[in-house]
């Protein structure tokens, strides 16, 4: 198993009635080190030639559909691309850089691969829309669960509890329905049984509607049927935590 660490700084401005969200992303750790590995150091020149990413955002934060400073992008790939071809030498260095110059150089390759990351999936995910009375909706949410393939769409019950927390947060839960898992999962189990199941929790504050926090657990498991008793055989997590909440101590509800 492998855990991924990072900081991410995210700021807002509106330009000529657009908004634009800048994410930038820092400090990436692979199990609680330092990238050292050949695929590591890749995609750490990948991620600083990324960010920071200047996208579309709207009121109801729906947007990361593009880029708003690709050329500045493609300037940092060039001179990341230099250092990785003055680092390393290889057979398997030139094919990776083929293949990241031609993503790099194409706008709309760029843009979708970035369905690929669960924070622009879940950030980017419908969140305040209209819940009825019941504040309950069915809905889907889609997330990237396969490498290099499209985000696999969870249908499922998606609820609102607008009554403040503590922290000032009200809560949003996203439960899929059961799915049978895809077969790139199969080496889990020897029988054709597979299962799946996702569950998402956002904070979002009272203020401003920002996520303050969000936790995913995507779930893969056999269910016995007669006992209807689960084996969980592989369990994926994210957890995104809003720094700096102390801005809102001072504040009333």
């Amino acid at each position: 198993s492998k855990r991924v660490d990072y900081n991410l700084s995210l700021s807002l401005k509106i330009i000529n009635y657009e908004g634009h969200l800048s994410i930038n992303k820092d400090e990436v750790s692979f199990n609680n080190h330092e990238p050292d590995s050949i695929s590591e150091l890749f995609a750490h020149h990948i991620t600083k030639a990324l960010y920071p990413i200047e996208t579309n955002i709207n009121e109801r934060l729906l947007g990361g559909h593009f880029f708003y400073n690709f050329d500045d992008i493609i300037i940092r790939w060039n001179n990341e691309k230099l250092k990785i071809m003055d680092k390393y030498q290889s057979e398997s260095t030139t094919l990776f850089l083929e293949k990241a110059t031609k993503k790099f150089g194409n706008k709309v390759l760029l843009e979708q691969a970035m369905k690929n990351d669960w924070f622009w999936n879940l950030f980017f995910h419908p969140k305040l829309i209209s819940y009825g009375d019941t504040r309950t909706i069915k809905n889907e949410l889609y997330l990237s669960i396969i490498p290099y393939h499209a985000p696999v769409m969870f249908s499922g019950i998606q609820t609102i509890d607008k009554v403040p927390t503590d922290y000032h947060s009200f809560k949003i839960e996203f439960k899929s329905d059961v799915l049978k898992a895809p077969d790139y999962f199969s080496s889990l189990v020897k029988e054709n049984n597979l299962l799946m199941n996702l569950e998402v929790y956002f904070d979002l504050d009272v203020y401003h509607h920002f996520p303050m926090h969000t936790r995913a657990y995507l779930k893969f498991y056999t269910q016995n049927e007669q006992t209807k008793s689960i084996h969980i055989l592989k369990r994926i997590e994210f957890s995104q935590y809003l720094q700096n909440t102390e801005i809102f101590k001072n504040k009333k509800l």
